[in-house]
């Protein structure tokens, strides 16, 4: 599956960008094109919903990690990718991360079909 240097150089990343000890909600995504790597990250609550009605009436609209990693990938090339969707918990350990139906449908649509997730226990599953 993913390459454990992978994974840790994702994570180095966000580090700089992002808190990850009090993660738990941050789900991350790497789509690997040849020696290229696109992350997408997601921090907020989303799911099920992608869009959100704020007290001050302004709908707010998210976007998963998943759609963020591959809004980065050349469109011709979104076919050709690897896609790696995994949330890290406050512990480090991995845990479920699997593209919402929305997502799925995303990803169909933009062609990719190499998509992998964890699952509850962390362990890594195809779609």
């Amino acid at each position: 599956m993913l390459p454990l240097s992978t994974l840790q150089g994702a994570l180095q990343s966000l580090s700089k960008t992002y808190d990850l000890r009090p993660a738990g909600k941050l789900v991350i995504a790497v789509a690997i094109l040849g020696k290229s790597r696109y992350l997408g990250v997601n921090e907020y609550r989303t799911h099920p919903d992608m869009y959100s009605l704020k007290a001050s009436g302004i709908v707010v609209c998210y976007v998963h990690a998943e759609q963020r990693a591959i809004a980065k990938v050349p469109r011709q090339s979104r076919s050709k990718v690897s896609l790696y969707v995994f949330r890290v918990l406050k512990s480090g350990g991995l845990t479920m991360a699997k593209p919402c139906p929305l997502c799925q449908i995303y990803l169909q649509r933009e062609g990719v079909e190499d998509i992998h997730y964890t699952d509850w226990s962390g362990a890594w599953r195809s779609l």
